[in-house]
């Protein structure tokens, strides 16, 4: 038989730090953090389920967190700035002004490719969709030529 498992009396009590680890870390540094091998920790993920859910949740925190810089940035937004500096007699000045950050097109594109699909014309999709038709009107092709030798 093989050595004892770590889960119970190591992994389990730490599944907070892996849902948190899970935000910024890959499976690898994950399985380093809790000192075991990247194969243990996808056998710890198929085995007990509560270990798998601490990670996708962890994921999904940042998953989220991403959507919306990526959402705050298409559609542009406003924050506010400070500049400390120091006068000439000694006293401390700061400065605090708005400042507005344009809508970035990429973001938006981005984002409206992956939440409105069929909405951008994407090269790769427009070559398939073409190939599509040609193959098609091939095959309607040769359909109408098999009726047309069927009748003489």
């Amino acid at each position: 038989m093989g050595r004892p498992s770590k889960y119970d009396g190591y992994v389990a009590p730490l599944l907070g730090e892996v849902e948190r680890w899970a935000k910024v870390c890959t499976d690898e540094r994950i399985a380093e953090k809790l000192g075991i091998s990247p194969t243990t920790l996808i056998a710890y993920k198929k085995r007990y389920p509560e270990f798998s859910e601490a990670i996708k949740r962890g994921r999904q925190d940042s998953c989220d967190e991403v959507l919306a810089g990526l959402l705050k940035r298409a559609l542009g937004y406003e924050y506010e700035e400070a500049e400390t500096r120091i006068e000439l007699d000694g006293k401390k000045v700061i400065t605090k002004r708005t400042r507005h950050m344009p809508p970035d097109v990429a973001a938006a594109n981005l984002w409206l490719k992956n939440y409105m699909p069929g909405w951008a014309n994407d090269p790769q999709a427009l070559a398939v969709r073409q190939a599509e038709l040609e193959l098609k009107r091939r095959l309607a092709e040769s359909e109408r030529w098999g009726e047309l030798v069927a009748l003489v």
